[in-house]
């Protein structure tokens, strides 16, 4: 078995696991369950916008380097 199928079958494996492990842990409650999950989206809409910015400004602080170093 080639290294790729080796990955994809992890990865497959991995998301067939979240997907139940999402389901058993759900709340049975759909006002509670959409709460859970504006929480969750909230929770990784900040992460993920934080950790954006900071590579962001990473990046500019590379190129002004650079840019320095050129001229």
């Amino acid at each position: 078995m080639s290294n790729s199928k080796k990955v994809i079958g992890f990865i497959t494996g991995a998301a067939a696991a979240a997907i139940i492990y999402v389901l058993a842990t759900s709340p049975k409650n759909s006002a509670a369950g959409r709460n859970k999950t504006a929480g969750i989206k909230g929770a990784w809409k900040e992460n993920t916008t934080d950790s954006f910015t900071g590579w962001l400004e990473r990046l500019k602080l590379a190129i002004d380097k650079e840019l320095k170093q050129e001229a």
